[in-house]
Order: C-alpha cells, then sequence, then structure tokens
C-alpha cells in the first residue's frame, strides 16, 4: 500500500513538473518586449523543451499503463493531421502551415499526452503558485531590462516587434494574454488557500496583473481574461470573500481618477470598435462563411489546413481568426462535429473524476476565447491539445465501460 502511495506521489509530481514546463513553453514568448528580451524568453523555452522529454520518460516508468490512455487520443490526433494535411496537399494549402508544421504538431502532441495522462487534477494550487511565481518573475525581468516603464503614463516597450513589423507597434497581445493567465492563476489560488491573509494577497496580486494586462493593449485577450475572472467568480464566491473584494474595488475606484485614458493605447483600441475597427476579423470571418457556399466540399468533407488563404490568394496570417470556423473548413462539418462530441462527453467524464482544486479548465476556457477571436487550428497548442485529450479520455471510457460489463478490465486503473 505505502509502494502504490508513493508511485502515485511521485507520477502526480512529475505529471505537476510536466504540466508547467509545457505552460512555460506555450507562453514565454508572450513576455517579448525589447530585442534584448529574446534572450530570456530563449533560455526559458529552451530549458522547458529540454526537460519536457525527460519528465515523460520519467513519468512513463512511474506508471507504464498512461501509453494506452495517451494512444487513443494519440490516433485521433494523427487522424485528424493526417486528414487536414491530405487535403492540403491537394488543394494547395500546404506552404500556409508547413513553416511551423513540425514545431506545432510536436507541441501539440507533449500537450495531448500531458492533458490526457493526468489523474483527477492537472492544474493544481502547486502548479498554479509556480506559474504564478514565472509570470511575475517576467514581469521583474521586463521592468528590470526597461520593456516596462514605470514612470505615469506607464506602458510597455514593444521594440521587437517594431523593428520585426517596420511599424511603430503600440500593444501586444501576448503581453495581456502573458499577464491575465496571471491574474487568473492569481484569482484560483485566493480561492483555493485557506489563509485569509494569503487570499488578500492573491487577489491584490489578480487585480494587479489585470491592470498590467490592460497596459499590453490586446482587447480581446483582457476581455478573455475579466469573464474567465468572473465566470470564476459565480461559480465559486463565498460570501465572506465579499469584504475583501469591495475594499480592492473601492482602492481601484479612487486610483482610476489619477489616470488618464487617452494615454494608455487599450483605452483607443477599445474605443476604435465604435469605427467598425476589428482588425480585420468582421471580414475574414465573412469570407469564410461565403467560402461554404462558394465551395461546398469545404463545409461537407474539409479543404485541409491553410485552404482559405489560397482560395482567397491571402498571406499566410490573414487565417479566419477563429478555429470553429476553420475547423469546419479544413476537416468539414461532420468530422469537427464529431470531435466536438467527443470532446463534451470526455469532457463530463473529466469533471466527473477532478477535483475543485484545478485551474485545468479555467485555463482551457481562457485560451479557447481567445481561439476563438484571433486563434488558428495548428497554433491553438492548448485548446487543441485539450480538446484531443477529452476526446481521448471519451473513448478510453467507453471501451472501460464495455469492458466492464463483461466482466474483463481493459487495463488496470484505466480510470
Amino acid at each position: 500500500m505505502n509502494t502504490n502511495r508513493k508511485i502515485s506521489d511521485k507520477f502526480k509530481s512529475l505529471h505537476s513538473m510536466a504540466t508547467l514546463a509545457f505552460l512555460i513553453a506555450c507562453t514565454v514568448g508572450y513576455s517579448t518586449t525589447l530585442i534584448s528580451s529574446r534572450i530570456y524568453v530563449d533560455i526559458l523555452r529552451n530549458a522547458a523543451i529540454c526537460i519536457l522529454p525527460i519528465l515523460i520518460l520519467l513519468l512513463i516508468k512511474a506508471r507504464p499503463t498512461i501509453i494506452i490512455k495517451f494512444l487513443f487520443a494519440f490516433l485521433i490526433y494523427i487522424w485528424f493531421l493526417l486528414y487536414g494535411g491530405s487535403l492540403a496537399v491537394i488543394k494547395g494549402g500546404m506552404p500556409h502551415v508547413l513553416d511551423n508544421f513540425l514545431r506545432d504538431t510536436l507541441i501539440t502532441i507533449v500537450g495531448i499526452f500531458i492533458f490526457s495522462t493526468g489523474e483527477n487534477e492537472i492544474i493544481n494550487t502547486k502548479v498554479a503558485e509556480k506559474f504564478l511565481i514565472y509570470i511575475l518573475i517576467s514581469l521583474i525581468y521586463t521592468v528590470y531590462i526597461g520593456g516596462f516603464i514605470a514612470d505615469y503614463p506607464y506602458r510597455f516597450i514593444f521594440e521587437f516587434t517594431t523593428d520585426l513589423s517596420g511599424n511603430k507597434v503600440s500593444y501586444s497581445q501576448g503581453i495581456s494574454k502573458l499577464y491575465g493567465l496571471g491574474a487568473i492563476a492569481a484569482i484560483f489560488l485566493a480561492f483555493n488557500i485557506n489563509n485569509t491573509i494569503s487570499k488578500f494577497i492573491y487577489f491584490s496580486i489578480g487585480l494587479f496583473l489585470i491592470v498590467i494586462s490592460l497596459f499590453g493593449g490586446g482587447r480581446g485577450d483582457i476581455l478573455a481574461t475579466l469573464i474567465v475572472c468572473f465566470v470564476y467568480f459565480a461559480f465559486k464566491i463565498p460570501k465572506k470573500l465579499f469584504f475583501m473584494i469591495f475594499i480592492l474595488a473601492f482602492l481601484l475606484y479612487n486610483i482610476s481618477f489619477w489616470i488618464v485614458p487617452s494615454d494608455f493605447a487599450v483605452f483607443d483600441r477599445f474605443i476604435s470598435l465604435r469605427d467598425g475597427d476589428f482588425g480585420k476579423r468582421d471580414a475574414l470571418f465573412l469570407d469564410a462563411f461565403w467560402l461554404f457556399f462558394s465551395d461546398p466540399q469545404c463545409f461537407f468533407v474539409g479543404c485541409g489546413f491553410g485552404y482559405f488563404q489560397t482560395y482567397y490568394q491571402l498571406p499566410t496570417g490573414l487565417y479566419p481568426h477563429n478555429i470553429f470556423i476553420e475547423a469546419i473548413i479544413v476537416w468539414g462539418a461532420p468530422l469537427t462535429f464529431g470531435l466536438g462530441v467527443l470532446t463534451v462527453l470526455g469532457l463530463k467524464k473529466f469533471i466527473g473524476q477532478s477535483v475543485s482544486t484545478d485551474a485545468f479548465l479555467i485555463f482551457v476556457l481562457f485560451f479557447l476565447l481567445i481561439d476563438s477571436k484571433s486563434g488558428t487550428i495548428m497554433g491553438a497548442w492548448v485548446t487543441f491539445s485539450a480538446a484531443i485529450g477529452f476526446s481521448g479520455r471519451a473513448i478510453v471510457s467507453q471501451i472501460q465501460q464495455h469492458k466492464d460489463r463483461q466482466g474483463t478490465p481493459i487495463i488496470e486503473d484505466i480510470r
């Protein structure tokens, strides 16, 4: 019994480390400001990428049966990858995904492994704490190198993207995403730590990071952060925390009198929505919609990766900016619907087994909202990995139920 418990504890510890490394690998690029900030990005990303294969091998050694769980999810992913890739070759869309194809595929496979093999919690409080520390270190480093100006008007300096594009860049979706995720992690911890002082500290950090996210200027990313936080509030907030939230809200309200909205890019970007400035997303969405009428094959059987850009003769970066619409273009409505059904079934299974102190679902919700307004299938590492992982869980569950009825378990502790 003690041996089994030690193996279980070791597995959970290794899985938590792998989850953290995966999240860092996926998000560290968001912290880019100055050209010199890429040193920090490259060091952390390379470290995470190097440690992930080692952790995966150790996880398999600690519990070999997880290969079965991963295998079903992996086969689903390979099917969708080959189907979309084959159509892309036939329809001419492959050049639009080829540059990052290997990177996106490998990262997604790692995510699928982590999300399909986790037990009853994937992002627990320990992972969330370490992730929040990483976010705060990223901010401190950014201030240290001059990537964030701590004098009014407070702002980030986007030297790297300005140099890359040749035009002055005044906002960064990545910055808003990174510190939005940090805010979500802090709010999650505030609800799942028993100490009252710690709760207040985490709430304060969460509100602080929401403000930092605002300075990034990413409209949709800020809205996604607020939506996730409010949804989490709605399900989790106990009456005794209302007083602390009231105090913090009162402080923010008073601070707001010292801020001139026109001094910050994010307010100008929200105001621009009145003039119909959706960053071409509305036009791309309509083009994607009309593609189903002009080429019905895309709706019924799919047209493969990158076909949208090929059909409209657009550069690679002008994809539909909505993973649901793009999924239908790539695989067709029937296959996309099938993946959706499997995802929902696996999600229900996961919710039934998970514990309340797991931030995984609110992280996935955040990335899902982001990918619904600016994501692409191959680059939606967390969202797509989670969908495939849930699908794998659904199939394993169905097979197990069938075997249970026959009295022959598919494999020990497959659940």
